[in-house]
C-alpha cells in the first residue's frame, strides 16, 4: 500500500492496478479509509471492477458513500456505446463528407 502513497503516479498507478488485477481489495478499502493520495489511486481501481463483484467481496466494508463515489466508473462499465461502439463511431467520424466549392 506504500505505493499508493508515494508522490510518484507511475508506481502508485501500477500499485493499484496490479492489486485490482490480484482482487486484493481489502488492500485497496485500507487505502479508501487511510485518505489522501491512495484513496484517490485506491478509489480508481475498485471503480474498475465489476460493482457486483465487489459489493460480493468487500461486503460491509463497502460503505455507502464509497458506493456513491464508484458509481460513475461503474456506470461506464454498462455503457454499450462506449465498449462496443466506439469504434463504430470513429469509423463514422473518419468517413464524414467534407464539401469543397472549388471541386466541381
Amino acid at each position: 500500500m506504500s505505493w499508493l502513497e508515494e508522490g510518484q503516479p507511475r508506481k502508485a498507478a501500477t500499485a493499484a492496478f496490479l492489486l485490482r488485477r490480484r482482487r486484493r481489495i481489502d488492500n485497496l478499502l485500507d487505502a479508501c479509509e487511510s485518505g489522501g493520495t491512495a484513496r484517490v489511486w485506491a478509489i480508481r481501481a475498485l471503480g474498475g471492477l465489476p460493482e457486483t463483484e465487489l459489493m460480493e467481496i468487500a461486503g460491509g466494508r463497502l460503505t455507502q458513500a464509497l458506493e456513491e463515489v464508484l458509481a460513475p466508473q461503474w456506470i461506464g462499465q454498462d455503457d454499450r456505446l462506449e465498449v462496443e461502439g466506439e469504434a463504430g463511431v470513429e469509423a463514422l467520424d473518419i468517413q464524414r463528407i467534407r464539401f469543397d466549392p472549388s471541386f466541381t
